[in-house]
């Protein structure tokens, strides 16, 4: 099976989880920074898990799987302790669904990368299985080059871009004054600002 990189929204999404353990605990609290509530199938949950259900993150099912947990389930997260269990619940899933296998992530069809946000920047790094520690280093890699802060940054490039679009001026010079803030003295605050008072009085 062939993995494509996608953005997807999954603000108005049906998530399950299935499963309370340490696994499930990572893929909530990777899932909880891009939808506000999801669902968890477990007899038990980890303390973090416990919490999130009562803070109201997540609806606790405590209970054991049962194929109507996911029949409107638009992303299934599959991640018990017990491989035929897993596997019984990958062969029930509906056709129109997502499914992460978190035991073994080539079985379903979709997978978690490793990710860093900064701000309106997201980069996803998988080595589809094959290294996890080659993942893992690519990351850190890439934390180093784009820190924190530069969230700020694509924020700028953002609010810049866009009123650049409102500029009636030539398609050409809209792409040269978008690759001029490219360079590197525009990461810093005061430019950015400097930049953006000017090409507001543009329009």
């Amino acid at each position: 099976m062939s993995f494509m990189p996608l953005l997807i929204d999954f603000s108005a999404k049906h998530v399950v989880v299935i499963g309370g353990g340490k696994i499930a605990e990572r893929r909530v609290k990777t899932l909880l920074q891009y939808i506000s509530h999801l669902d968890i199938v477990s007899p038990h949950l980890t303390e973090t898990l416990a919490y999130y259900n009562k803070q109201g993150f997540v609806t606790w099912h405590a209970k054991k799987y049962e194929l109507t947990d996911i029949n409107n389930a638009d992303f299934i997260v599959i991640a018990t302790d017990n491989i035929t269990v897993n596997n019984e619940i990958k062969e029930q899933a509906p056709a129109h669904a997502l499914v992460n296998m978190s035991s073994e992530a080539n079985s379903g069809n979709a997978m978690f990368p490793a990710i860093i946000q900064r701000g309106k920047l997201s980069i996803g790094i998988s080595t589809s299985g094959a290294s996890p520690k080659l993942t893992a280093d690519i990351v850190k890699q890439l934390k180093a080059q784009y820190t924190e802060d530069y969230g700020a940054y694509v924020d700028f490039l953002y609010e810049y871009r866009q009123t650049v679009k409102q500029l009636n001026v030539s398609e050409k010079k809209k792409n040269q004054l978008l690759s001029e803030v490219l360079a590197d003295e525009y990461k810093n605050p005061a430019q950015q600002q400097k930049a953006l008072s000017w090409l507001k009085s543009q329009i």
